[in-house]
């Protein structure tokens, strides 16, 4: 009952507070949704490097359970995503004072992370299948209704393309259980026989939906849009969590894929290399600090895209080690770029500079931010990013790899460019003026500093549990090594 309670407290609570809720200062509402999702993260490390399974009768006449799985593949992102719905939270409390109908901001919230850590302990593909498209509802309502300039643009933008690449999944799914008779991930290896054809058909559009989710190039264009012009503590979740579940969904089904998935390892490797080329270019030509994250996250997804289609040992594991680092760090960055909208009024950073001098706390966190994202130690970006490459070298493909690493410094000439342009020289006008962000804010900011630090000094929290799950995994195929 630990992973369905885990998920129940949350939706219940969120419930709540939209029916109940619309008289509640925006304080109390982000308190209660912050211990609402606190509660989860409490429940899930109950868990903690044990495999639970729990199932329970839904779609009887079908053979269709509800099943929840956390296991060392799981439980990471499920961490991710309920530390960053959290921090979200808490950060939400200074970021959206004054805004309208805060009690549907906060249920929306609330149902959005609880629709992603759904997802990802999901052990069925219907299951699967219904929390992927229920994390579209809120997310959607969340950018357009609380959203920047074009919000309801943006939005409407994101929802056709997610949802777009939901359909080329709900048909892989089909294709699943036609061949298989069973929805249940765990039976599927053993139970499919499919032909060639139909195999193929499976792959390509179970990869377009995923690739899709994650903002990958060329499939990306959705993704700028909606991370630029949502309200900040919804871009943390979009661009820290949600977009990462593409590629833990990449790597869970890669256990009944393989070995057919093996001819396509060249060109998910190669895809994640123009993505991190291509989402650092574009980055470095912004002006908005917002757009410039966004593409940050093409470009990091480019890198979780090329670790995990190496298909080798230490590929899955720096990808699914850079998924966590990842939200830990651009997580953290949106919350800066939310400091630099609230307290200097604008996303122009061009006409920031010299924040250091006023806010040490927050330029500090952003350097740490930069640093892991970049790959340098002791963050957890360096763990995670060094043991990707080192499955680029495994798989073989060593001149890409090569390739890939070399070109990974722009990764590095873009986020250092942002934080010289903004947090040193001289103060601009903007930074003169502006107040130190609110204490609720700047301990979110805070916190996610000192976990990439800590998950950089001590990897072992999260490898010993990754090492059997990636271990078995692969191993289905005939050992990892």
């Amino acid at each position: 009952m630990i992973l369905l309670l885990s998920i129940l407290i949350p939706v219940l609570v969120g419930l709540g507070i939209y029916l109940f809720g619309k008289g509640m200062s925006n304080r109390l509402l982000g308190a209660i949704s912050a211990v609402s999702l606190l509660i989860p993260l409490a429940l899930l490390m109950l868990v903690y490097s044990t495999d639970t399974l729990e199932t329970y009768a839904w779609i009887t006449p079908l053979g269709i359970n509800f099943s929840l799985y956390a296991d060392g593949l799981s439980w990471p992102i499920a961490l991710a995503i309920l530390l960053l719905g959290t921090l979200a939270s808490i950060y939400s409390i200074g970021y959206m004072k004054g805004e309208h109908a805060l009690h549907s901001y906060y249920a929306n919230l609330i149902f959005f992370v609880a629709a992603m850590y759904g997802l990802v302990l999901a052990a069925d593909l219907i299951e699967f299948y219904v929390f992927w498209e229920l994390m579209l509802i809120p997310s959607y309502l969340l950018i357009s209704f609380w959203g920047h300039e074009n919000a309801k643009g943006a939005g409407y933008k994101y929802i056709i393309y997610t949802h777009f690449g939901a359909i080329f999944l709900l048909i892989s799914i089909f294709m699943l259980w036609l061949y298989s008779g069973t929805t249940n991930m765990f039976d599927i290896t053993a139970m499919l026989h499919a032909p060639a054809w139909a195999f193929q058909l499976i792959i390509v559009f179970m990869l377009l939906g995923f690739l899709i989710k994650m903002g990958v190039f060329p499939l990306h264009t959705w993704l700028p849009d909606a991370h630029a012009n949502a309200p900040t503590p919804i871009s943390v979740l979009l661009s820290g969590v949600m977009v990462s579940t593409g590629g833990y969904a990449l790597m869970r089904f890669a256990g009944f894929m393989l070995p057919q998935l093996q001819q396509y390892a060249p060109i998910m490797m190669l895809l994640g290399t123009v993505s991190i080329i291509y989402g650092g270019l574009m980055a470095l030509m912004q002006t908005d600090v917002k757009r410039m994250f966004a593409y940050s996250s093409v470009s990091q997804m480019g890198y979780i895209m090329f670790g995990a289609g190496t298909l080798t040992y230490f590929g899955f594991l720096g990808a699914n080690y850079h998924i966590f680092a990842h939200a830990l760090g651009k997580g953290l960055l949106f919350m800066v770029a939310g400091v630099m909208i609230t307290q200097m009024g604008t996303r122009d950073m061009r006409k920031i500079s010299g924040l250091a001098k006023k806010m040490p706390v927050v330029a500090t966190s952003a350097l740490i931010a930069v640093f892991s994202l970049a790959g340098t130690p002791p963050m957890a970006g360096f763990i995670s990013e060094w043991t990707l490459f080192a499955g680029g070298i495994q798989s073989g493909n060593f001149l890409l790899t090569a390739v890939t690493l070399v070109l990974s410094l722009i990764t590095a000439s873009y986020m250092l460019w942002f934080i010289r342009r903004v947090f040193f020289g001289p103060m601009s006008e903007a930074v003169e003026n502006a107040k130190v962000p609110p204490a609720s804010m700047r301990y979110a900011i805070a916190t996610l500093a000192v976990l990439s630090i800590l998950f950089g000094l001590f990897p072992g929290f999260l490898l010993d549990v990754l090492v059997p799950a990636v271990m078995h995994i692969l191993g289905i195929v005939g050992g990892v090594f």
